[in-house]
């Protein structure tokens, strides 16, 4: 489980996250399955924006979620990529004195197929 004090972390914590996964996107590091099984669905759009975070964070989710699309027609994501990178970037400087005062990442557990 993951918790939050405030928005402003749940934010700053969805930034990180995605920053990491638009750079590792570049790298050829994971695959865009990968990064859409971490935070690129419409599920976790719906919920993020349901919790009240800003549009500027959801579209860049939302993004995410069409670099399939890029890929079933054998088209290169890199530009996307980079530009999302850079606006990622852009937004977390606005979250510089967010701090998390606490550990947030509690309650581990790994789920098993059976």
């Amino acid at each position: 489980m993951i918790t939050f004090e405030n928005i402003q972390q749940l934010e700053k914590y969805t930034l990180m996250t995605m920053h990491g996964l638009f750079n590792q996107l570049k790298l050829g590091i994971i695959s865009i399955d990968n990064a859409e099984h971490t935070l690129f669905t419409p599920y976790m759009m719906e919920t993020l924006s349901t919790l009240g975070v800003k549009p500027d964070i959801i579209d860049l989710i939302h993004k995410g979620t069409e670099l399939e699309d890029f890929s079933a027609f054998n088209l290169s994501i890199d530009d996307t990529v980079t530009v999302c990178l850079q606006r990622t970037e852009e937004l977390l400087k606005q979250y510089k004195n967010v701090e998390f005062n606490d550990k947030i990442l509690i309650n581990w557990r790994i789920m098993q197929e059976k």
